[in-house]
């Protein structure tokens, strides 16, 4: 066991015998116990402490459960009037066994070995249950989602914070709460804005009106309609795969799928080398470049790439997430296209934790990047990392149009285990200082300098030339080169960051 947990153990342990749940052992059977501590757990704020049954399974009798799908579930609940559920502390500790099979149980820790002992049902036990059911009746309840209902999400804020509910109308029963409390720089934000706040941490992209025919299926049965069988994507010529080796063959992105033992992709790592601009592209973008290695389709277009970044997201629904993060020192010369994609799928103010938002605010402050730059560039230059999940949604996206569509409700992230003292006033300040240009009139180089520069380039490039079509398209290249020096409209001149300094790119593990 982890030396760290040792001195939780103890303590965890005693509460159990003081509560009667374990009791030492002299079993022959001795299973191991160990702690995890998994998003559950950091949500909950303390580890758990589970125990390897494993060896014990592989002489037992193995008796099959199958476990109920939990979205079956819901819709069996659609028109029920009364559901209840109860939810037990120490649950596995709870779950009855016969006495002459609690040696079975048994489990060692470094100060013992011990065996389960779940109480008996007493009267005292069902007193308890019935004032746990008067208290119940007093709290707001959530009703049950129809699927087939539209939903209505009304939010409201104070000083301290907000609240939201999602409705439906069949009732106008509240079917979710959502809550939290503002950081120094939210209470700030007027009325309205804080009213809106608790529903902007999801995006949506619509994919398709439901039909009149479709009226009754379900997400998933339309899925199967739209999309070739179990796929996410609906050009059958181009499928999500395509789109993905584009940003792989240009080395746009370093990406890593980790897989379960069956081989299914459960999570996915994309490190974002770099995002090409149409000037960078080097011809036309409806022209077709051909991929470096066999693929079909062997071709694609500017228009494809520019696609890639969102079609070779839709992976999987719900179950699977993907982690971002930008390379140390990549351009920050990013085109309007890939900044709406930030604004879709990238994280926003209010995920940060209160010390990454104070970092954010001195990094406006001290830097000159346009106002709808300030965040990318935050991110990208220091190394901010993000999860993205997505699933199917039916919204209405009109208010006084009966129109229901099918979309993909994108959800953003923060996460959890980003170093927090990678990011500071003093290394921000630092990387400023780096990346800005150093104006020296003594040692600028003379027009006629680069004009020279620029035609030994441009002619070692011509002569190299081995064929008469091989000459004609490099010229072609070079005519279409604009002039570097034009000031474009991005985030900011100072566009590249060299600064090393960061290393939370390599901190990607979940």
């Amino acid at each position: 066991m982890n030396p760290q947990y040792l001195e939780y153990c103890k303590k965890e342990i005693q509460e159990y015998l003081y509560k009667g749940l374990i009791r030492p052992s002299k079993s022959p059977w001795s299973c191991s116990a160990f702690y995890v501590l998994n998003a559950a757990e950091l949500e909950r704020g303390a580890p758990r402490l589970v125990i390897n049954y494993k060896p014990l399974n592989k002489v037992l009798k193995w008796i099959r459960y199958p476990l109920p799908n939990k979205q079956d579930l819901i819709k069996r609940l659609t028109h029920s009037t009364i559901f209840s559920k109860f939810d037990m502390k120490s649950g596995y500790y709870q779950i009855g066994v016969r006495e002459e099979d609690k040696y079975k149980t048994a489990f060692n820790v470094p100060f013992g070995h011990y065996e389960k002992n779940p109480k008996p049902w007493n009267p005292e036990m069902t007193e308890i249950i019935i004032k746990i059911k008067q208290i119940v009746k007093n709290l707001p309840c959530l009703g049950i989602p129809d699927p087939e209902a539209s939903l209505i999400v009304e939010t409201d804020a104070s000083e301290l914070g907000y609240g939201g509910i999602l409705k439906q109308i069949i009732s106008s029963s509240s079917i979710e709460y959502q809550s939290g409390i503002w950081h120094p720089a939210q209470q700030k934000y007027s009325t309205v804005k804080k009213e809106i706040l608790s529903i902007v941490l999801y995006n949506h992209l619509d994919i398709i009106p439901i039909e009149p025919e479709w009226a009754n299926l379900s997400k998933e049965q339309i899925v199967n309609i739209i999309f070739p069988e179990n796929t996410h994507h609906q050009n059958y010529l181009k499928p999500r795969l395509f789109y993905e080796f584009i940003l792989v063959d240009t080395e746009s992105i370093d990406l890593f799928h980790s897989r379960d033992k069956e081989g299914n992709i459960i999570y996915s790592k994309a490190k974002i080398l770099k995002i090409i601009t149409p000037e960078e592209w080097g011809q036309r973008i409806y022209q077709p470049k051909t991929f470096s290695r066999q693929f079909q389709p062997q071709y694609y277009t500017y228009y494809d790439y520019t696609m890639a970044w969102t079609y070779m997201l839709f992976l999987k629904p719900k179950t699977h997430s993907w982690f971002f993060w930008f390379r140390r020192g990549i351009s920050l010369k990013f085109p309007k296209w890939f900044l709406q994609w930030f604004y879709t799928w990238g994280p926003i103010r209010e995920l940060f934790p209160k010390e990454v938002s104070e970092n954010f605010d001195y990094f406006k402050e001290i830097t000159t990047f346009l106002p709808n730059y300030k965040m990318i560039t935050f991110v990208a230059s220091q190394n901010i990392t993000w999860i993205v999940t997505w699933d199917y949604i039916f919204r209405q996206p009109y208010d006084n149009v009966p129109l229901k569509v099918l979309a993909r409700c994108i959800k953003v992230k923060w996460w959890n285990k980003f170093d927090l003292n990678l990011i500071s006033k003093t290394r921000i300040k630092e990387w400023v200082n780096n990346t800005s240009p150093k104006q020296d009139n003594k040692t600028q180089i003379s027009k006629d300098t680069q004009f020279l520069a620029e035609k030994r380039k441009i002619m070692a490039e011509l002569a190299s030339a081995t064929s008469q079509e091989e000459f004609e398209e490099r010229l072609r290249l070079v005519r279409s080169i604009q002039d570097e020096e034009a000031q474009e409209e991005i985030g900011s001149s100072k566009s590249e960051s060299t600064n090393p300094y960061f290393c939370n790119e390599d901190m990607f593990y979940y």
